[in-house]
């Protein structure tokens, strides 16, 4: 089928679940309609003015598919598949979603909007068949190892992300496995399974509840569209006047590239994301090399095997390591110092990101606080899936670099060898959090000159 036939049949089924949602107790504006951008990328649009405070959007709490609805509707089905053992958090929710896709894989065309929760379950979950994760770093991941790996390369997301999808495909097989033991009749199978746990990490909300039609929006750093629960039910407002044809957007949070892309599979323009992260982890094999070949003790550094850089704020994982050097009477600004340098020397040795990081060079010659590398950096067409690939890995790396950097600026600057002018600005926030938790003076030569 067709790029074209596909986005019709997506339409038309979103079509039937707004009939049904609404048969059924929702509420959506008729002002609202679904059509493609001019990127190519299916959302919500204005059909006419839009003001400010007007409501869109109410899906009653009884159409949410949750992990406890799910549960409540198959408990057979639930207790049979708990029984295999541990599972990822939510490893059950993807099975029971994955039964219900089954199902509306078997029914086709039967059912109707009568107004039932059933009936809204099952025309959305024709949706959710409808999606697409091969663009998805879980799917990539599994589809070309070394080609992931190789992109990816020096983000210890690679591994993780590898690590985290075979995790689903092996709690799927669990899963099936325990329900043949039980006895348990089943159409599902670990594809479909693994296509429920990526609808429910890219389309779900904080508590893991899938909101029908909710999630047909798209994620903007300018959302002009609000999103709040209502004694269960939730409820999206316009929070300013939005033109006809105008593409109506939500926000997923101020996240980082990083995160966007493990979550969603997806990064902003470098200039809209809000902040850096970077992510260290126990089980990484960098942190081995850590250990063996820089004899970095980063078990004793890291009493909880996990570090989370934000150049906007402090994790509690800082400040946990913070506490555990404290305890042990050690020098904790010279131990990050020397990790966030070991952990960025992979990075500027790394040839794809070179032109990135060349752009960056010229720009800080220019502006010395300014990162906005993407400004003397030409981007590659995104006319294929290759491309977007390609740049994703390198923002979510740029972003990951950055972050690293702002923090051995940050501790240069606490320590009066880096004026403040000569540090990201983007951080500033992060390097007063940083000498509050370290309870050092700012010394005087700190000041402007």
């Amino acid at each position: 089928m067709g790029s074209g036939s596909q986005e019709i049949k997506a339409a038309q089924t979103h079509q039937l679940l707004l009939a049904a949602a609404r048969a059924a107790g929702a509420s959506v504006s008729r002002k609202l309609r679904r059509a493609v951008s001019h990127d190519g990328i299916p959302g919500i649009f204005a059909l006419d003015t839009l003001a400010a405070g007007e409501e869109l959007v109410r899906i009653p709490a009884a159409l949410h598919l949750s992990r406890k609805s799910l549960s409540e509707t198959m408990p057979e089905f639930v207790e049979a598949i708990t029984s295999t053992g541990p599972l990822m958090s939510d490893s059950v929710q993807a099975a029971c979603l994955a039964t219900l896709l089954s199902k509306t894989m078997r029914d086709g065309d039967e059912v109707v909007a009568d107004g039932s929760v059933e009936s809204v379950w099952a025309f959305y979950c024709r949706a959710l068949l409808d999606q697409s994760f091969e663009a998805h770093p879980y799917a990539r991941a599994l589809a070309d190892p070394e080609q992931t790996a190789r992109l990816m390369a020096p983000s210890c997301m690679a591994a993780r992300t590898l690590a985290y999808a075979d995790q689903i495909l092996e709690d799927s097989d669990n899963m099936l496995q325990a329900l043949h033991v039980k006895c348990v009749r089943s159409k599902i199978t670990t594809p479909l399974c693994f296509h429920a746990y990526l609808c429910i990490a890219t389309r779900s909300l904080d508590n893991s509840a899938l909101v029908p039609i909710f999630d047909s929006f798209n994620h903007s750093a300018d959302a002009g569209i609000d999103w709040d629960w209502e004694a269960g039910d939730m409820v999206m407002t316009a929070t300013r006047k939005h033109a006809p044809g105008e593409e109506l957007c939500v926000s997923y949070g101020e996240k980082s590239n990083p995160l966007l892309y493990r979550e969603y599979g997806f990064t902003v323009l470098p200039s809209e994301e809000p902040c850096w992260e970077f992510v260290l982890q126990g089980g990484d094999a960098f942190l081995a090399k850590l250990s063996v070949q820089d004899n970095f003790d980063y078990a004793e550094f890291l009493p909880s095997r996990i570090l989370r850089l934000n150049s906007k704020e402090l994790d509690q994982t800082l400040h946990e390591a913070l506490a555990a050097s404290r305890m042990r009477g050690g020098d904790f600004a010279k131990q990050l110092r020397r990790l966030c340098e070991l952990c960025l020397k992979p990075y500027r040795g790394n040839k794809p990101l070179q032109p990135a990081l060349e752009a960056l060079d010229r720009r800080r010659a220019v502006s010395v606080s300014s990162a906005a590398w993407w400004m003397d950096l030409r981007m590659p067409q995104l006319g294929d899936a290759k491309s977007q690939w390609s740049t994703d890995c390198v923002r979510l790396k740029m972003s990951e670099y950055l972050c690293l950097l702002a923090h051995i600026e940050a501790l240069d600057w606490v320590e009066g060898l880096l004026p403040d002018k000569c540090c990201l600005s983007e951080a500033e926030p992060m390097r007063f959090l940083l000498q509050d938790a370290l309870e050092l003076e700012r010394p005087s030569k700190r000041s402007e000159e």
